[in-house]
């Protein structure tokens, strides 16, 4: 497929044209194609994009450069129909968005429709079929119309901060005793002797936003205040496919070696104690060193991939949209570390990467986090997360968006061959881990692993490799393998 980010022959030459998730080809020869209207709905309800007027479609997936006959008609037919609110309901289109291109010795017009910021979205046209305001979204090279679940994310992403409004079938009785108390507990020492530490749970929960009064005056708890804070079965009667669920498939030996779930049953399922219950597991696989206060009283633990890390659980939690098929997945794998949560991106990833912006789906949720010191409030997590990883690893982590439903993806490599000083799985020493194997009983894997500080898998693909080319051995011992330095025939 064409790289699209090439300046020369901006389309590529012509046997390569390929539609995709953000490219469109239309013919209009003639004069400006109905459907493009559907496509500008579409980019701008996910991605962004370009149309390409001029480019034909003679047979599926083999596109023709035939030229715009008067591009000067068609991009005036353009900027008046987007901005009849008759035809659309939202122009998103910036003012140099159209242009001309003649790169194939015809006129060919570009629309390049941006991402449309929340506040605007869902953006709907007018449909002559179904004689309504219709919203569509891309899926690859597809415009489709809106289904229920896209429909209720757009709408949701609209409102400026959906989740404070009141859940007035419920009240304080709904939320866990014990989270809060929990969280209260972490307030105080981050906020120590805070005016708000003195007042009762619902006054102290209506100030951070996790109630908020109905219309009769009654507290009740908001949607922010019920993913925190709430009973799973609570969150479930409002939100019924919510789930939080981490699993370690560290080891490649099981589906998963450890797992936690918000429906077990036997812990609250909320945010706020999944959060400080996976976040242990993680900090697990993360060589944390310590450092000393200058007067030698005081430790505290510093290591920038490991707050990384945490950075990345947060935003998982804190940006995903829990009105649907609302799964947010943490899998710690051999190499890498995957956050997935339900939703779209609310701006251009690139901008998001770039940091400045900070622009959360769930700001009432970001503020309960933010409040004891958890999450990044100003627009500088993901891009902080980035530098990390480069400055550490050499590399940078995988940021992706799929759809049907929406999904981001958030993968942080973590290969133990380029991990050096990293702070996440330490740097195993061949000659060291040779000096282990001359122990009398030899060394398990689990051993060597917490020497070092990494995953007991990694010492096994070392250990293959080392009795592959004969170095070492392995033998059983009840139900543990002790790997030991091959001895040498005199």
């Amino acid at each position: 497929m064409f790289d699209w980010g090439k300046s020369y022959m901006l389309f590529g030459p012509e046997e390569s044209l390929a539609e995709c998730q953000t490219i469109e080809f239309k013919e209009a020869s003639v004069c400006l194609p109905d459907d493009v209207w559907e496509t500008y709905s579409a980019f701008a309800n996910t991605e962004g994009g370009k149309i390409v007027l001029g480019i034909a479609e003679p047979s599926p997936g083999v596109f023709k450069v035939e030229g715009v006959g008067d591009a000067r008609t068609v991009m005036r037919q353009f900027w008046e129909n987007v901005r009849n609110p008759q035809r659309v309901e939202n122009d998103v289109m910036l003012p140099d968005g159209v242009s001309i291109d003649c790169s194939y010795g015809v006129d060919l017009v570009v629309v390049n429709v941006p991402r449309a910021e929340r506040h605007m979205r869902p953006v709907r046209v007018y449909d002559k079929k179904m004689k309504s305001f219709v919203a569509f979204v891309r899926r690859d090279v597809i415009d489709t119309r809106c289904n229920d679940f896209e429909m209720r994310l757009l709408e949701y992403d609209a409102l400026p901060a959906a989740d404070r409004r009141a859940i007035e079938e419920l009240d304080i009785s709904a939320l866990d005793g014990n989270t809060i108390a929990s969280y209260r507990q972490l307030f105080n020492g981050n906020k120590p002797g805070h005016p708000w530490s003195l007042e009762s749970d619902a006054d102290f929960l209506y100030r951070i936003g996790a109630l908020a009064k109905d219309r009769t005056g009654r507290l009740c708890p908001t949607l922010a205040g019920l993913l925190a804070f709430g009973h799973e079965y609570e969150i479930v009667g409002h939100l019924p496919y919510f789930l939080l669920d981490y699993r370690n498939e560290s080891s490649g030996n099981a589906r998963w070696d450890d797992r936690l779930t918000s429906n077990s049953g036997d812990w609250s399922g909320n945010l706020f104690d999944f959060y400080f219950a996976v976040m242990p597991k993680i900090d697990a696989l993360l060589l944390t060193p310590l450092s000393v206060s200058q007067d030698g009283t005081s430790h505290r633990f510093t290591n920038d991939v490991k707050d990384a890390v945490h950075e990345a659980l947060a935003n998982a939690l804190v940006h995903a949209y829990y009105g649907g098929q609302s799964t947010v997945r943490v899998i710690v794998k051999d190499e890498q570390i995957v956050f997935e949560n339900a939703g779209s991106f609310l701006v251009d990833r690139n901008v998001a990467i770039a940091g400045g912006i900070s622009d959360p789906r769930n700001p009432t949720l970001m503020r309960i986090f933010g409040m004891v010191g958890i999450s990044d409030r100003a627009g500088s997590g993901l891009c902080t997360i980035y530098a990390t990883w480069k400055k550490k690893y050499g590399s940078v982590p995988r940021l992706s968006e799929s759809y049907a439903p929406a999904k981001v993806v958030f993968e942080l490599p973590i290969d133990c061959s380029v991990a050096g000083d990293a702070g996440i799985r330490g740097t195993v020493d061949e000659d060291t881990l040779l000096l282990l194997c001359r122990k009398e009983q030899g060394i398990t894997a689990e051993e060597a692993a917490q020497f070092f500080g990494v995953l007991p898998r990694a010492i096994q693909k070392r250990m293959k490799k080392l009795e592959s080319n004969g170095v070492v051995v392995h033998e059983k011992k009840g139900r543990s393998f002790y790997y030991k330095v091959r001895q040498t025939e005199k």
